[in-house]
């Protein structure tokens, strides 16, 4: 069977629109759900656990700061003892901390949690200053000696 190619057939406005209009209704509303349940933005607010002031890690988190406010995010600095207080307050969500610097040693405090680490900034050696009479080799000879070692939570 053959037919004959009509090529001259015009469509209208109103056929256009009942073709085009559905397609154009589900797009503007699939734009607006997904804005309305995905924040495609990154927060404009950032909380950070850092340690005490006068820390490496706080000096870390100023140039942080500095960085993120040229992208318009404000980079909060929450002072702690260091990595344990900063492993609880990660572990809290209630605490307001988004992030935190944390010795990598510190990761058998936190079994069973979502925590994820971002990276390495440096090592961190442990210096261990004693009287040369002591008989220190290792770290197990300083059991019962009394010991200065930081704040409590600091994780040293």
């Amino acid at each position: 069977m053959m037919f004959k190619s009509n090529s001259n057939v015009k469509i209208g406005f109103r056929e256009k629109l009942i073709i085009i209009g559905p397609a154009v209704v589900i797009a503007i509303l699939a734009f607006v759900a997904t804005f309305y349940f995905v924040d495609p933005f990154p927060p404009r607010r950032i909380t950070i656990g850092c340690g005490p002031q006068e820390s490496a890690n706080y000096n870390f988190a100023r140039t942080y700061r500095e960085i993120l406010s040229r992208e318009g995010i404000r980079l909060e600095l929450i002072n702690t003892a260091g990595s344990a207080e900063n492993l609880k307050l990660l572990k809290a969500e209630s605490a307001g901390v988004d992030l935190a610097f944390v010795q990598g040693t510190m990761k058998s405090l936190v079994q069973d949690t979502d925590l994820v680490s971002l990276g390495s900034l440096f090592f961190e050696p442990l210096w261990i200053f004693h009287r040369n009479e002591l008989a220190v080799r290792r770290i197990p000879n300083l059991k019962g000696l009394r010991l200065a070692v930081g704040e409590e939570g600091s994780g040293t």
